[in-house]
């Protein structure tokens, strides 16, 4: 016999609004979570899926309410209805019964406070103690979450750790007081594949250990697949679908979830290859940035960081080369440095061969060159938000650039503006909106559209459907496949997601630690991966249909000295870039 619920939630509806003109975002939304039990609760943006979470801790938004339903918790405290018990009452349930991982753990995080003591607080709040007994608590708590240097990370700032060190602090505040019931929105979202492999490792683990149920929200059906035992699908506030993991995903029974699963990327849908000819647009030679280490004070100084290091390849033209690894891989340099937004170190060489024949030396270019050159490659953001001024409705962020190269007279320019909207899908009656009143997928098509603006023949694409969720990430990519196409473009594509450069690239560079590991077709390198780097982020790419390696993660996700031979090194004594076979290289020793 099934045991009764930890969690049941019945007939949730949430509005933002006074009474009399309430707008609801979430309708009559009902499930159940049951001990030791993950729950995937998935949809789009706007689904109502946060909203859900957030609800059964009492933290809404400003302006939103809970308007109907029950949510009742029963625990070995008792049973309490989470949407109708005081303040006070939630106070004692939030942090100790009920925990909560936020997506952003830089933003969850106070940056005034160690990490530590942000996790003490909340023990000292549900479980008083002494603060030896506390600090015991916490330290065992950060060598269970997997710290490697738990004392460390008592100690430190949350800047001076990375993401993936950040979330396993927001994981350890969580599990300090051994919650019934954890409530993890979007934990994963912004870490690269492997820190998310094991980080979703993690939370099973310690399920496994204290027997907890999780409520996991989150957009990524790969995600699900690996760690959910049942899913309910929200679309505009409703429940579209609900049952096991394995009955969704495996035979759904709701058309929006069969969309949803048709759009996420999978790593064995290989773009076929655009570019023919071997006709290089860009050749980068010894491409190599160091920052100097920061001033530790009384005159030491931290040993320089090697951002990039001795990087090299070619752009075909009209092809896409994706330049692939995790975060402080490098590879956001190389498109700064590619583009000039930074200086490279000395000796390095970054040529560009426009169409008309031309032959340019990037490297050596003044202010005047750059500005030249940089109306013929254009960079495309990761965050649209960040990039589109919020103070400049649609229609001058288009025309800026054609403005600033002094390109046509004002009534060329807004019709450029027009074109620009229809040819990345979107109306041309809203040139006059602000960028707040589009949605994040409508704003990466006008950042689009602002890069397409000056009719570049390079485009720099930073990590531009990371943020975005499957079926609009789906839609982004199908644009750039459309440009690319019609208008002949070359792309640089930086990426962390391998199964969005499979749909997108011909060719791949895998970078770690400010260095090309593997490089080759796009084909090649994801049927036949040969550095173990690579076949560690091949491993721990969540898909629909396919579990996790872990054990392959383990094996390559490590320090480069812990890659087995011929592949590992020490320091900078790395192994030369060898042509293993035809066109496909990989650094190991000879």
């Amino acid at each position: 016999m099934p045991s009764a619920p930890l969690l049941s939630v019945e007939g949730l509806a949430i509005a933002f609004g006074p009474s009399k003109a309430a707008r609801h975002v979430v309708e009559d939304v009902s499930f159940a979570i049951r001990p030791g039990e993950t729950l995937a609760v998935v949809g789009e943006s706007g689904s109502g899926k946060t909203l859900t979470g957030r609800a059964l801790l009492g933290v809404l938004p400003r302006g939103a309410r809970v308007t109907a339903g029950r949510a009742v918790l029963r625990d070995a405290e008792g049973e309490v209805d989470l949407l109708s018990c005081s303040e006070r009452a939630m106070q004692q349930v939030r942090g100790d019964r009920v925990a909560m991982i936020f997506q952003e753990p830089m933003s969850a995080l106070s940056p005034l406070h160690t990490v530590g003591a942000q996790v003490l607080e909340g023990l000292f709040l549900h479980a008083p103690c002494s603060r030896a007994e506390g600090e015991a608590r916490c330290l065992e708590t950060f060598a269970e979450v997997g710290f490697p240097d738990p004392e460390r990370a008592f100690a430190a700032y949350p800047f001076e750790l990375s993401g993936g060190l950040r979330q396993r602090a927001m994981i350890a505040m969580a599990m300090v007081c051994r919650p019934s019931l954890m409530i993890a929105d979007e934990p994963t979202t912004a870490l690269d594949v492997t820190t998310q492999a094991t980080v979703l490792d993690l939370i099973r683990r310690l399920q496994g250990e204290t027997g907890m149920s999780v409520m996991l929200i989150t957009h990524d059906l790969g995600v699900v697949a690996n760690v959910a035992d049942s899913v309910a699908v929200l679309r505009q506030g409703r429940l579209m679908e609900s049952g096991s993991a394995e009955t969704v995903l495996g035979a759904p029974g709701h058309a929006y979830t069969r969309r949803l699963l048709a759009a996420a990327p999978v790593v064995g849908d290989v773009a076929p290859c655009a570019a023919r000819r071997d006709d290089p647009i860009l050749t980068v030679r010894r491409l190599s940035k160091t920052y100097p280490g920061r001033n530790l004070g009384l005159g030491r100084r931290a040993a320089p960081v090697h951002a990039a290091a001795d990087v090299n390849f070619r752009i075909l033209r009209g092809g896409v080369l994706a330049v692939v690894g995790e975060s402080g891989s490098g590879k956001s340099t190389v498109a700064r440095l590619v583009l000039r937004a930074e200086a490279p170190d000395p000796g390095g060489e970054i040529r560009f061969r426009g169409r008309d024949g031309s032959d340019i030396d990037v490297g050596a270019l003044d202010a005047s060159g750059l500005k030249a050159f940089r109306r013929r490659a254009q960079m495309v953001f990761q965050d649209p938000f960040a990039a589109l001024s919020p103070r400049m409705p649609v229609r001058d962020i288009l025309t800026e650039p054609l403005r600033v190269h002094g390109v046509g007279d004002a009534a060329s320019q807004k019709a450029r503006a027009a074109a620009l909207m229809r040819r990345v899908g979107l109306p041309a009656e809203h040139l006059a909106r602000y960028p707040h009143a589009f949605s994040g997928g409508q704003r990466q098509r006008i950042a689009i559209a602002r890069a397409l603006a000056l009719e570049p023949e390079l485009l720099v694409c930073d990590e531009p459907t990371s943020a975005l969720d499957v079926s609009v990430q789906a839609q982004v990519l199908d644009l750039l496949r459309e440009v690319r196409a019609d208008l002949g473009l070359s792309m640089l594509f930086i990426s962390h997601d391998l199964a969005v450069v499979a749909a997108l690239a011909d060719r791949v560079a895998v970078m770690r630690r400010g260095r090309v590991v593997e490089e080759a077709p796009v084909d090649r390198l994801f049927g036949a991966p040969e550095h173990p780097y690579t076949r560690a982020l091949l491993a721990a790419s969540p898909e629909p249909h396919r579990r996790l390696d872990l054990r392959l993660v383990a094996l390559g996700a490590g320090e480069p000295e812990s890659w087995p031979d011929p592949y590992g090194y020490r320091g900078d004594a790395a192994p030369p870039l060898t042509e293993i076979r035809p066109d496909h290289f990989v650094r190991c020793a000879a």
